[in-house]
C-alpha cells in the first residue's frame, strides 16, 4: 500500500491529477477522441531578457514561484495543464473531462491569472507580465506517443490557433479566438451598484419567456430575465447582495473609428445617407455609411 501511494504520489506530481486518476482507473488508452475544448497559452513576456543574467537556480526559482501561483488557478477553474513548454503554460477545459461551462471557466481562469501575477509582483523579486491566447473548438485528445511512453495531450488547429494569439497578446492581455467570443455572449456593464467602478459580466442566457411588471411610472411593461456571469475579480462584487437594484447596460455592437448621431439627425441624399456637421461655425453636408442603427 506504501508503494502504491508512491507511485500515485508521483503520478500527481508529473501529469493532471485528472489525467493521473483517468490513467490509473484505465479510462485512458493509448488513442485518441475528438472533443470540444478550450485551449489556453499562458507565456511569458521578455522571459529571455529577464532572465540572461541570471544564475540557473535563479530562473528555476522564478519559474516555479510562477508556474505554482497560475498552475492552481487553473485547477481551480476545472482546466487540465497540458504541458509546460519553457516559460509557458499550455492548459485544457474540457478534456479528458467537460464540467459543461468549460469556455467560462477558460476565461475567468485567464482573468484569474493575470490577477495572482499582478499580486505576485507586489511581493516576488521578479516582476512578470504575461499574456494569454485562449481557443474553442473540437480538438483531437487522447494519450499519444509510442507504447513504451506517451502523454494525454491536445492536437489540432484550435491549439495552433490558442499558440498564435497568445503569441500576439500583450503584456496584461487576453485575446480570444472569434468561436469562444461568440460561445461567452455579450458583454454586460454594471453601474450605480455601490462601488468606485463598472463591473463587467457576460450574457449567459436570456430566458425564453417574458412576464408583465409595472413600473414605477405606472406603465405596464414587458420584461425578460437575463442571467449574466460576472467577469470581474470576485473580490469587488462579492459585496453585492439579493435585491440590489443596479444600472446594467448589454452591449450589443462594438466598433472601433465610427461616430454617434442620432436618427433625426440623418436624412437622404439620393440614394446616400447624409448629416450636417458644424464647421468652424458653417453647417456642412456630410455623406456617410450607416452601421448598426437602434
Amino acid at each position: 500500500l506504501a508503494l502504491k501511494e508512491k507511485y500515485h504520489s508521483i503520478l500527481h506530481t508529473i501529469a493532471d491529477k485528472d489525467v493521473a486518476q483517468q490513467l490509473l482507473d484505465g479510462k485512458i488508452a493509448l488513442g485518441g477522441e475528438l472533443r470540444e475544448a478550450t485551449v489556453m497559452f499562458c507565456d511569458i513576456r521578455g522571459f529571455t531578457a529577464l532572465t540572461q543574467n541570471m544564475n540557473p537556480a535563479e530562473v528555476i526559482a522564478l519559474l516555479n514561484e510562477h508556474m505554482t501561483a497560475l498552475t492552481r488557478a487553473v485547477t481551480e477553474h476545472h482546466g487540465v495543464v497540458d504541458k509546460f513548454i519553457g516559460d509557458s503554460i499550455m492548459a485544457v477545459f474540457g478534456a479528458p473531462k467537460s464540467y459543461g461551462d468549460d469556455i467560462f471557466n477558460a476565461v475567468r481562469c485567464a482573468q484569474r491569472m493575470l490577477a495572482e501575477r499582478e499580486k505576485l509582483n507586489q511581493t516576488s523579486r521578479y516582476q512578470i507580465q504575461v499574456g494569454i491566447g485562449l481557443a474553442s473548438g473540437q480538438v483531437v485528445a487522447g494519450n499519444m506517443g509510442s507504447a513504451d511512453r506517451s502523454n494525454y495531450t491536445v492536437l489540432g488547429e484550435r491549439v495552433n490557433l490558442a499558440a498564435r494569439l497568445c503569441s500576439v497578446a500583450r503584456r496584461g492581455e487576453i485575446v480570444i479566438g472569434p468561436t469562444t467570443r461568440e460561445a461567452l455572449g455579450d458583454r454586460i456593464v454594471v453601474d450605480e451598484w455601490g462601488g468606485a467602478h463598472p463591473l463587467a459580466g457576460i450574457v449567459r442566457r436570456v430566458e425564453p419567456f417574458g412576464f408583465t411588471k409595472i413600473s414605477a411610472l405606472g406603465i405596464e411593461e414587458q420584461r425578460v430575465n437575463v442571467i449574466i456571469d460576472f467577469v470581474s475579480p470576485r473580490a469587488e462584487w462579492k459585496a453585492l447582495g439579493h435585491g440590489y437594484r443596479v444600472i446594467t447596460r448589454i452591449v450589443i455592437d462594438e466598433r472601433k473609428g465610427v461616430v454617434k448621431v442620432p436618427v433625426s439627425a440623418l436624412f437622404r441624399t439620393g440614394q446616400d445617407w447624409s448629416v450636417f456637421v458644424d464647421r468652424d461655425g458653417r453647417a456642412e453636408l456630410r455623406r456617410l455609411a450607416i452601421g448598426a442603427r437602434n
